[in-house]
């Protein structure tokens, strides 16, 4: 069986949980930012194969401990906006 390139991946995890259409919104630095999922999963497509592995497995470990997916998007918002940070804590 064919593994999902990250991209189907992703658009079919976010559509089973109901969240690919939602926006993503967040305070930095008093400015205020609303970002689609798909806007987020777009600029993850362009990042390298191994950044990619280490948002899905954390994703799939929030999904597997029942935890807020919300949270972790918005923290791949910020990192997106400012590029500063970690891609994953």
């Amino acid at each position: 069986m064919e593994e999902l390139n990250f991209n189907n991946w992703f658009k079919g995890f976010f559509e089973e949980k109901g969240l690919f259409k939602k926006d993503i919104e967040f305070e930095d630095n008093h400015f205020f930012y609303s970002l689609p999922v798909n806007s987020i999963q777009q600029f993850l497509s362009s990042i390298r194969a191994k950044q990619q592995e280490k948002v899905k497995s954390k994703l799939l470990e929030l999904n597997f401990c029942n935890m807020n997916i919300s949270h972790f998007l918005e923290h791949l918002g910020k990192w997106i906006i400012t590029g500063e940070g970690e891609l994953t804590k």
